[in-house]
Order: structure tokens, then sequence, then C-alpha cells
């Protein structure tokens, strides 16, 4: 799906070597530089949440509801079926100069689009079922709503890989392998093989799928989150309105007391409750600011390889900067997987890593500016403030 360029039929035995070479030689050296880690990160992050969810269910993951564990579990192993399948795609691709032969065993060829696209359609669908999910919780109901139970989330995920092959299968098959002569420079041939399909058919499968299931899929988890933000947000404005208000009662209430020194001492102690509101208020921001970012690696990591594929079923493309951006678009697929985890299962530690370090930056500024202005400087370190899991925005 994203890096089988051989769409073409094979109108003669004999073809020249360098009709299969459309990756220069750096650029396919600075990819394979660039992809190797990312697929390595992947599969250790997403290894790390099946091994934290399924092997070691206590801690913070005991606390999810089970739909949200459920819905963990089937992300991960998505994810791991893109890196695995297009990842040994795109790596044997990109290390040879002979890009377009194909070089993986003959079955692969029919198998590898199939398992990409059920892991693109899997981790779109639970991603989609997590945002709505998201939403409902943060809905206020009466009586409390206890979440779904087990039952309920097994059999969601279930349909969820019921609905995700169901859609792929007439991608089985599609692709066949074709053997054909090579001919070397020095006029020397040997035999290779060519993983290729009807274009036409091709085009009609993968902009069915695009239209009727990614993009309907798409627009719900961007419209969900986006409702998300600005509920969250909402809610901070009437949190600072009400700060404000209570801020003004309780000078009006100092003033009319006529204790100026005593006024003057709290001013100079913080108030525990505005403490807590200042740090409530500064949560809903960085919750607003990942759901932002989810939205972004999303759209980013997702539509454009599959726009990308379907207009090059739709036209013929020619020149050597088209492979280049399909590579391009991939590599972008497994960084959204590789990012995965670190978004939906261990989000409070990569937002507790970043805040640790930006502790740290601001510390060595403070000790500069100390040293600079030979003077005591008091600096306001903030503590880690991460959102509280999926369901305590």
């Amino acid at each position: 799906m994203f890096i089988l360029w051989n769409t073409m039929s094979v109108n003669k035995l004999f073809i020249p070597e360098e009709d299969f070479e459309v990756l220069l030689e750096n650029i396919r050296l600075i990819f394979q530089v660039l992809i190797w880690p990312i697929v390595i990160t992947g599969l250790i992050s997403n290894a790390a949440v099946l091994v934290r969810i399924i092997l070691a269910p206590g801690g913070k993951f005991s606390m999810l509801k089970p739909f949200y564990r459920c819905a963990l579990l089937s992300f991960a192993i998505s994810d791991l079926m893109l890196l695995i399948s297009s990842g040994s795609n795109t790596l044997t691709t990109v290390s040879q100069r002979t890009t377009l032969l194909w070089k993986l065993p003959d079955w692969s060829c029919s198998a590898v689009p199939f398992f990409q696209t059920v892991a693109i359609f899997i981790g779109s669908l639970t991603l989609a079922g997590i945002a709505i999910d998201r939403y409902r919780a943060l809905t206020p109901r009466y009586p409390p709503d206890d979440g779904h139970k087990w039952p309920y989330a097994i059999l969601f995920n279930m349909l969820i890989w019921l609905i995700a092959m169901a859609a792929s299968y007439p991608i089985l098959g599609m692709y066949e392998i074709d053997s054909l002569i090579v001919i070397r420079p020095d006029s020397t041939v040997y035999e290779g093989r060519i993983c290729s399909t009807n274009q036409a058919h091709a085009a009609l499968v993968y902009t069915a799928l695009f239209v009727t299931i990614f993009i309907p899929l798409a627009l719900i988890f961007v419209t969900v989150h986006v409702l998300l933000a600005l509920n969250i947000w909402r809610r901070q404005e009437q949190s600072n309105k009400s700060q404000l208000s209570s801020g003004n009662d309780s000078q009006s209430t100092e003033f009319s007391t006529g204790q100026v020194s005593s006024n003057a001492q709290r001013r100079k102690t913080p108030h525990p409750q505005r403490c807590m509101t200042s740090n409530h208020i500064r949560r809903k921001k960085r919750t607003v600011n990942v759901i932002l970012v989810l939205i972004f690696v999303f759209l980013v990591g997702r539509l454009p390889v599959w726009i990308f594929l379907v207009y090059k079923l739709h036209t013929k493309l020619s020149g050597t900067l088209w492979p280049h951006l399909q590579v391009v678009f991939t590599a972008l697929t497994f960084v959204n997987a590789a990012l995965d985890p670190f978004l939906y299962a261990f989000l409070c530690e990569a937002l507790s890593l970043l805040t640790f370090l930006q502790t740290c930056t601001t510390k060595k500024q403070a000790d500069v500016t100390r040293y600079n202005d030979e003077r005591k400087v008091v600096v306001d370190v903030n503590p880690a403030i991460v959102p509280r899991g999926p369901y305590s925005f």
C-alpha cells in the first residue's frame, strides 16, 4: 500500500536494470538512517504497552476503565502490525539499489498491503472510539456512569477487528508477483520479480476505502476532539471568572477590616486555594494543548499517505520525485506509530519528562541571571502538572 510503486503491467521480458533504480544513492542512505531508529522505537514502545497491560497490569493502568485498556491493547497491536509489515517492506526497498524489484517472499506481495490496510483501519477505528468515549466521560451524567464493563469493551474491540479485516479483504490477493529478466549494464542478465497489480482495480478499491471509511473516521476524530477542547476551554474561562470574582470579594473584605499590616502579610503568603486554582487552570491549558497535538499527529501521520496513494493510482507519475515523496509519507506513518504509545499510554510520563527538562533549563537560566546581576533571584519553578488520565481532564 505505502511502498508498492509497481502498478505497471510487464509488457516485455527483458528490462534494463537502471529502470528499477528510482531512489538516489545518498537519499537511500539518509532514509535508512532515519527510518531504522523510528521503526525500532515504535516496536519497543508498542511492545512496552502490551507488556504493561498484559504482564504487569498494576499501577496506573489498573485504574483505567476496561474500555480504554482494551483500546490501548488493540491500538498497540495494530501499530506493531503496521511497523512489522510496512517497516520490513520499506527498509528492504530503500536498502537496495534496484528499488522496484521485490526482495521479500512471494506470499508477502499480497499479505503486506492487506496487513497495512488492516492496521490503519484498526488504529483509526480505535482512535475514533477513544475520542467518543473521552467526550462521554467529560459530559456530566445523572446518575453517574460507571463506564463500560469488560464484556462490552472486548466485544467492541473484536468488532473493530472484524470490520477492519472485512473492509480490507478486497486487497488480499490484489497484488501478485511477476517475473522478468533484468539486464545489467555489462549485458549480463538475471531473473527479477516485481509486485504488481491492475492499476484501475486498485484505484477503485483504495478510493472506495478512503472515501467510505478513512475520511468519516478522520472527521469523527477531529470533530470530537475539537468539541472536547472547546468544552475544556469553556470550563477554564468559567473558572477564571469565578477566581476573579472571589478575588474581588476577598479584597473588599480586607479593606473593610482596616488591618493594613495584616493584609500586607497575607499578600506575601500565597493562599492555598489560589494555588490550587492556578494549578487546575494550568492543567486544563496543558490538556487543551495535548488535544491539539493529538489532532496534528493524526492528520500529519495518516492523511498524507492516503491522499498520495489515491492520487498516484488515478494518475500516471513519472520521474524520481514521486518515489522519494512516497518514502517520506510512509516514514510519517512510522513516526505516528512510534508516538502513539507516548500520546495515549505513557502520556503522563512523557509530559513529566518534558517538564523536568524545562525545569532544568529554567534553573540553568536562573543561575546565569543570578551570576550576572550579582543578586538573589527567586525562580518560580512550576511543578509537573500533567493530565490525570483520559477520564479526568
